[in-house]
């Protein structure tokens, strides 16, 4: 079972949240702590492989996907999420896992710092 990180809560908006509970009141609103979520909504569908610039996605430390997405449906790798920062594509990251669900991808996520976010 997974949880939905959508672009119905602030993921694209002008607002700066984290997924993470540092700051209960700039958690993200659909961060339900660790485990393993899906991207849904008429945006991206699967995280980044390529460095998200700063001020994006609802935060000022997004996320990307430094491993690459595994191409087998079924198959779960090991995953090295980056978070860019001044001017750093990878001044901080974290481990997680993510498996290739057949037409959509989970990503197991910890919680980040506040204003990093998935």
């Amino acid at each position: 079972h997974h949880r939905s990180l959508s672009e119905e809560s602030p993921r694209s908006a002008d607002q700066y949240f984290c997924d993470g509970d540092d700051d209960p009141k700039q958690m993200s609103p659909d961060w339900k702590g660790e485990g393993w979520y899906r991207f849904t909504g008429e945006g991206a569908t699967k995280m980044s492989e390529t460095e998200t610039p700063n001020y994006k996605c609802g935060t000022k430390v997004p996320s990307w996907l430094k491993t690459k997405h595994p191409e087998k449906p079924g198959d779960t790798d090991w995953a090295t999420f980056c978070f860019s920062f001044k001017g750093n594509p990878c001044y901080s990251f974290q481990g997680g896992y993510l498996t290739n669900c057949g037409d959509y991808y989970v990503y197991y996520l910890v919680p980040t710092h506040c204003h990093f976010r998935y």
